[in-house]
């Protein structure tokens, strides 16, 4: 329904009663000949000064009696009734002076109107509106005070010819999408309304073709949406199409899209257009536009679960693939590029989704069908913080044409590889030291929030329990509540709600009263896991010197660091 118009007329000025009218649809909306049309004019009451006691207690609507008329379905608002009713004049009273309008509100009133038919194109308005006012306050009956007239008030425009458009296959079957490198129709039925027979009516817009707009959905970037049309000639049914009073006719256009390399059509395709006859004295309602025709080649996309990764996890790259067109595509073929560079070896793949495929290859269903290929990745290698992604295609054979069909290459949202760079403090000691405390430290690199922290103890070492925790968790906040559990490994869990955050960091420490009591390079595993009970184990050689090498239980100014991984 179109938006309202306000303050459209204003009764003549009488003292200073006044009221304005609305008309819902706009004023001069298109309107066919022949068709029933619900009108809506809203009646507000302006009154100023001493007459803003008073209120509308009738409303009469009259039309000119060219043709058009009021239908006696019209009935009256809610507190009014129907005092009169003819084809060109209808009147309405309020049923009390609560329902009268009062200054300041107004009052909705639905008129049905059957337009006329007429040679061609006309313009009309009704031939007026006419207002009464009281002050009865006990009415009905009410005493008249005064009338207002509208002459001439709203207004729309007859059109001549009736117009629908349809797009269909080449077999004339009802479509919402086709293939780049595919021909559908659109067909536009006309029927003359008018009362004279309208002559060699054609399309009115420029070279006599219907308006064609490209737009969304994209199926990548420039130069897509993209719809490349040919040009087509009309044909018309009767040719020409010259229809008398209540015939029908048609024009049909057919359309052929661009499958060419390297940019098939892809995107949506609308059409516009009005009709008009040779002399441009009848025309159908401008614009009519038809519905949205999706252009397409088979579609993909990829997603990848989970998007944050630890070194030796393994995780999904999916690649969903949709054909919208109505033929099947066969004998597919997927193709996955990870990032160069990425710190990744396939696990699994490719593994079609159902599994078994079809005995000639993978078969999205016609119509908006989907088809599903699986890859399994695993992390190994790389440091955290790594970021990597996939990019992907597939190719087939539409079913029934032979023709080759390939997607455009879609692009995976990003993988983060996830991990804890640590370090242990001192980086080594001497063999046989007593009393050797050893500090682990790293920052929270990871996909969650840290719960646990577990040290395996290698052979030659002795843990006598002393242990010590400090994690930030939160910006700038370090608690020391982390428990500890264990002999071998020592496990440290968070309470909770003192989980450490992520980016944020914490250290870790043992004291052992013994050490191995000759070199070696011990090992020690360290697990830290989060609060999605994902895991990262990294094992961390420590170097155990000979006796009295340095200092007892030195500390190196160099720093041991190994990246989970």
């Amino acid at each position: 329904m179109a938006g309202l118009i306000l303050c459209l007329w204003r009764g003549p000025v009488e003292a200073a009663r006044s009221y304005t009218i609305t008309q819902t649809p706009a004023l001069g909306t298109q309107l066919v000949m022949g068709s029933t049309v619900s009108f809506t004019y809203r009646i507000t009451n302006t009154n100023t000064g001493s007459n803003t006691g008073e209120r509308i207690y009738e409303m009469r609507f009259r039309l000119p009696g060219t043709g058009t008329i009021f239908s006696s379905t019209t009935a009256a608002p809610a507190g009014w009734t129907r005092t009169a009713y003819s084809t060109t004049s209808v009147t309405f009273r309020a049923t009390s002076w609560a329902n009268a309008i009062a200054t300041g509100t107004f009052k909705d009133f639905t008129i049905i109107m059957v337009m006329r038919t007429t040679s061609a194109n006309v313009n009309e308005t009704l031939r007026d509106i006419r207002a009464r006012y009281t002050t009865t306050t006990t009415g009905p009956p009410f005493s008249r005070l005064s009338s207002l007239t509208t002459n001439n008030p709203g207004s729309w425009a007859l059109r001549a010819l009736a117009a629908t458009i349809q797009i269909t296959d080449t077999s004339n079957n009802p479509i919402s999408s086709v293939q780049s490198g595919g021909s559908f129709k659109v067909i536009i039925t006309v029927t003359n309304r008018s009362s004279s027979t309208q002559s060699s009516i054609v399309v009115g817009n420029g070279g006599n073709r219907p308006v064609a707009t490209v737009g969304a959905p994209p199926a990548g970037p420039a130069p897509y949406p993209k719809v490349t049309l040919n040009s087509p000639t009309p044909v018309y049914s009767p040719n020409p199409l010259t229809l008398a009073p209540g015939a029908t006719g048609t024009i049909t256009f057919t359309y052929t899209t661009s499958a060419a390399a390297p940019n098939p059509d892809s995107g949506t395709v609308t059409f516009s257009f009005y009709v008009r006859n040779s002399t441009g004295s009848a025309t159908s309602i401008n614009p009519i536009t038809s519905g949205s025709l999706n252009v397409n080649t088979p579609s993909a996309s990829l997603s990848v679960n989970p998007l944050c990764v630890y070194l030796g996890q393994n995780f999904t790259v999916t690649m969903t693939l949709t054909n919208s067109a109505p033929n099947a595509i066969i004998n597919v073929t997927p193709t996955l590029t990870p990032s160069v560079g990425a710190p990744i070896v396939l696990d699994a793949g490719t593994v079609p989704n159902p599994n078994p495929a079809p005995p000639n290859g993978p078969i999205p269903a016609s119509n908006s069908g989907t088809f599903l290929f699986t890859w399994v990745y695993q992390v190994n290698g790389g440091t955290a913080g790594d970021t990597f992604g996939f990019t992907g295609s597939a190719s087939g054979t539409e079913q029934g044409t032979g023709t080759p069909r390939s997607t455009l290459t879609t692009t995976s949202p990003t993988v983060t590889r996830a991990g804890f760079t640590t370090t242990i403090d001192p980086p080594s000691t001497n063999a046989s030291s007593t009393n050797q405390e050893l500090t682990w430290s790293f920052t929270n690199q990871g996909c969650n929030e840290v719960k646990a922290v577990s040290l395996s103890i290698p052979p030659g070492w002795l843990w006598g329990g002393d242990a010590y925790s400090l994690v930030e968790k939160a910006a700038g906040t370090f608690v020391e509540t982390w428990t500890v559990s264990g002999t071998n490994p020592v496990v440290f869990n968070a309470p909770v709600g003192d989980e450490m955050i992520i980016g944020g960091s914490g250290e870790f420490r043992l004291v052992f009263t013994a050490v191995p009591s000759a070199p070696e390079t011990s090992t020690f595993t360290r697990i830290i896991t989060d609060i999605n009970n994902a895991s990262a184990t990294l094992n961390m050689p420590f170097t155990v010197d000979p006796f009295n090498t340095g200092g007892l239980n030195q500390a190196d100014t160099e720093s041991y660091r190994e990246d989970f991984r």
